[in-house]
């Protein structure tokens, strides 16, 4: 009698746990032009530039700097060399004049500067990522190219992304420590998964 009541509990308590588990709500998928951990971004689809942006500025002139000292390479992803990667408008880590991010204002790097915690897709044109951030797809433009023509495409950014991790400066190995992989969904969509726990602003470094 004992051992009949004990396997009706152990039926009653899995039958429970798995209508709990069938009842769990799926995350919400947002998808859209740009990514923004608080409230809707500010500027919509398609916008030409940032409103702290003269398009118009004037060209040329002399840069004086002080403080940042020398430099013997414009390479701010290898240990090799010293580079001025902290100059404001050269260097600012992933954002800088040798290369364009898959986002423009990235968490606290590049951040869009009149928003908070907001970014848009640059090569990027679609961001797709679930309300509890585990992870984020980015589909690539058709037109985003390299500097000789050839199209980038998903399996480029997973080549880069582990050949930084690899070889890169450690900073940034440090920096994308919260992601768990980085995987071509198909020719033009790739997603990065982050680890179990990280904060949801762990998000902004995929891009």
């Amino acid at each position: 009698m004992a051992n009949t009541l004990f396997i009706l509990l152990s039926l009653l308590l899995l039958s429970q746990y798995a209508h709990s588990e069938s009842e769990a709500p799926k995350p919400t998928i947002i998808s859209g032009h740009a990514l923004s951990l608080y409230g809707s971004a500010k500027y919509d689809e398609g916008f030409t530039h940032f409103d702290w942006v003269n398009p118009n500025a004037p060209k040329g002139g002399t840069l004086r700097l002080m403080g940042f000292g020398t430099f013997d390479s414009l390479n701010p992803y290898t240990l090799k060399g010293t580079s001025p990667f902290n100059t404001p408008g050269l260097f600012m880590y992933e954002f800088s004049e040798l290369n364009e991010p898959l986002m423009a204002g990235t968490g606290s790097y590049a951040s869009s500067a009149d928003e908070v915690q907001t970014a848009y897709g640059l090569i990027a044109q679609t961001i797709r990522y679930p309300d509890n951030y585990a992870w984020v797809e980015y589909d690539i433009r058709n037109e985003a190219r390299f500097h000789d023509g050839h199209p980038i495409d998903a399996e480029d950014v997973v080549y880069s992304f582990y050949t930084l991790i690899e070889k890169g400066h450690p900073r940034y190995q440090q920096s994308l420590l919260d992601v768990e992989s980085v995987a071509a969904i198909d020719t033009d969509t790739v997603r990065f998964t982050l680890k179990s726990g990280a904060a949801k602003q762990a998000i902004f470094r995929t891009g």
